[in-house]
């Protein structure tokens, strides 16, 4: 053939044209396996052939030849990976399409939750961030969404609102102890502000009978003569303070005794524990000092009508020489069954005021020597003798007739605390 001699052009054909005897030697194509049959061959798999066998093609630039997305025509994306085998990968890459990174935000104060207005996009977080943008001070580890709020002048949990007011500290206090209820169960001393004049501390009963109940006094058999007939008006409309809110075996009135406009009293004893409510006593209308104030003194309606309020809750158990379970307030003695207050006498020399428990003693029931039975001043008579109004009541409601007082005499181990509650 004439285009078979030798120095003749070898062509890529399986023929020696050159007659050097070796077929297309030189003219012999590269190919390169594809196995992932991206377009790009893996150029540790040359193989010589005059065309492409199958699976192979001219290219050697595929980096991954396993994976159909890892090549040279590839988009750089964030997953770790080279994905355009320039010999960088995510954030290394100037190519990267940054649609695929993700937004981080500085974390400073290492809560877990970001500054919405410090946010960074990358593939990898930088050090110090989060992809949360909810943290509303980025510089308090103790303020971020759902944190506990506590009172300290911040916003803890990111609601917008601020600080709890709970009763935890003078500058959050609550309405009451009734408001208090609604985040703790604990008995104890709470800040409250209920005419909005001035937080000042009480004790809170947050268990006895539905909770809520707000401490208004406490009448301790401590061997202050406190509750006096002559020192009737503290009971009542003299706001003088006595006591200190943490001492409950001394005597003690609460500023809450005047603030609070109270329904439901309890009474709670000490040592036994004896609980008497009465619910409904006030109609919210009223605070316990005006609501005593406003009760005739001396009180000489002898049916008692209107003066009694029935036990609704407790551990009280009607016995010893109590006639029933009333509770009445600034009431006379009427064992006489014809005094009137006209005529004052001796017949008056037992009377109570402020609570009361209905009791007789020498002339029966309904009611008799209420002295007997009363836990605030008595002997509102002014024939009395000399010295018998500075006595200290020791005989604390129905704590004497029901020989609950076994505490010391003298010693405050015997009390009465007088809860006022609002719901």
């Amino acid at each position: 053939m004439g285009t078979i001699y030798p120095g003749a052009p070898e062509v890529c054909d399986g023929v020696d044209q050159d007659c050097d005897g070796v077929a297309d030697n030189g003219v012999l194509l590269h190919f390169y396996v594809d196995a992932d049959g991206d377009g790009h061959g893996d150029a540790a798999t040359l193989v010589e052939a005059c065309t492409a066998p199958s699976g192979h093609v001219a290219d050697h630039t595929d980096c991954d030849d396993d994976a159909a997305d890892i090549s040279p025509s590839a988009t750089e994306i964030c997953n770790g990976l080279d994905d355009d085998c320039d010999g960088l990968s995510d954030d290394d890459d100037t190519s990267l399409d940054t649609s695929t990174t993700t937004v981080w935000y500085s974390d400073s104060d290492g809560d877990g939750y970001g500054d919405s207005t410090l946010g960074t996009a990358s593939c990898d977080a930088p050090t110090s961030t989060v992809t949360d943008s909810t943290d509303c001070d980025d510089d308090e580890a103790t303020v971020f969404p759902g944190a506990a709020e506590v009172c300290d002048g911040q916003d803890n949990d990111c609601d917008g609102v601020g600080d709890p007011m709970d009763g935890s500290a003078a500058a959050c206090p609550a309405l009451d102890c009734v408001d208090v209820l609604a985040s703790s169960t604990t008995d104890g001393a709470y800040w409250i502000d209920p005419a909005g004049s001035g937080a000042y501390e009480v004790w809170c009963d947050l268990t006895t009978e539905g909770g809520g109940w707000t401490l208004a006094m406490v009448m301790a058999d401590d061997g202050q003569a406190t509750w006096t007939w002559d020192d009737r008006l503290v009971m009542s409309s003299d706001t003088t303070l006595v006591g200190s809110v943490g001492n409950l075996t001394q005597d003690m009135k609460s500023q809450a005794h005047h603030d609070i406009l109270f329904e439901d009293i309890l009474f709670v004893h000490s040592p036994s524990g004896t609980t008497a409510e009465y619910a409904a006593v006030g109609d919210g209308t009223q605070d316990s000092g005006s609501f005593i104030d406003a009760v005739p003194s001396p009180n000489c309606d002898l049916a008692m009508a209107g003066n009694g309020y029935p036990l609704t809750g407790g551990t009280f158990v009607l016995g010893g020489n109590l006639c029933d379970t009333d509770l009445y307030f600034s009431v006379g003695d009427h064992e006489s069954g014809v005094a009137t207050c006209a005529n004052l006498s001796a017949t008056y020399n037992h009377a109570s005021y402020g609570p009361v428990w209905s009791m007789g003693n020498n002339n029966g029931c309904p009611f008799d020597d209420p002295s007997g039975g009363g836990i605030g001043p008595q002997n509102e008579c002014g024939l009395c003798s000399s010295g018998t109004s500075a006595a200290e009541s020791v005989s604390l409601g129905f704590a004497a007739t029901l020989g609950l007082n076994t505490g010391k005499r003298g010693s405050g181990q015997n009390t009465m605390r007088v809860y006022v509650r609002w719901v």
